[in-house]
């Protein structure tokens, strides 16, 4: 008896410990796939394998700015847990075999100000190291929740669209851009936000715009 009572505290401390332990992995349920999207967008290629507990996922990028495979595999399930997903490895995606490409790069001057009952003219320039899919341009009224969608033609070395006479009024515009290409990258441009266009009776002063254009992608 008294040996056993001689290990008590250390028994205490083991189940401590080991329930600390099952506390912290119970209680952390982060799906690593999830923050990688946030960070860097939906991927590419996704490739799943694997079954049961032994599950794995692979989430490629092939955009040259980022270039990387996330291999993911899941953990064991286990206090009511049904397992989480953690980054096992992560390596280049062109060491794999991969093709690196880049989203569309566009170009374009903002409209700033219209003429109300008159179409308004949007252009843009719109290159890509593969193939241009569609470049969409999105407006509204201020005010609106959603946007309308137009498709922008190819117009000797630019694309564009007009947006319908009957939707220019006093209330102005606000717009957007999105280009796609063949290997389903996306740009947009502002990358965040909008373009305002005030809209003014004709004979009003014109304010020009300078060019912007995408330089970085995520």
């Amino acid at each position: 008896m008294k040996g056993f009572s001689g290990r008590l505290p250390f028994i205490r401390m083991y189940v401590l410990v080991t329930g600390i332990i099952l506390l912290f992995s119970c209680s952390s349920e982060t799906d690593m796939r999830e923050a990688t999207k946030a960070q860097l967008g939906e991927p590419d290629l996704v490739q799943s394998g694997g079954s049961g507990p032994y599950q794995l996922q692979v989430f490629v990028y092939a955009n040259k700015n980022i270039n990387r495979v996330y291999e993911y595999r899941k953990s064991a399930s286990g206090c009511g847990s049904q397992g989480q997903w953690y980054v096992y490895q992560v390596y280049p995606a062109d060491y794999l075999g991969y093709t690196l490409f880049s989203p569309p790069a566009i170009v374009h001057t903002p409209v700033k100000t219209g003429v109300p009952g008159k179409n308004l003219l949007i252009t843009a320039k719109v290159t890509d190291d593969g193939q241009v899919i569609s470049v969409i341009l999105f407006y509204r009224k201020p005010g609106a929740t959603d946007y309308q969608p137009i498709t922008m033609n190819p117009e000797s070395d630019s694309y564009v669209a007009e947006i319908p006479a009957d939707q220019i009024t006093t209330a102005g515009i606000q717009y957007y851009m999105e280009a796609t290409d063949n290997g389903q990258h996306k740009s947009r441009l502002p990358v965040q936000d909008f373009y305002l266009v005030t809209i003014k009776e004709a004979g009003a002063a014109r304010i020009i715009g300078q060019p912007e254009t995408t330089e970085t992608f995520k």
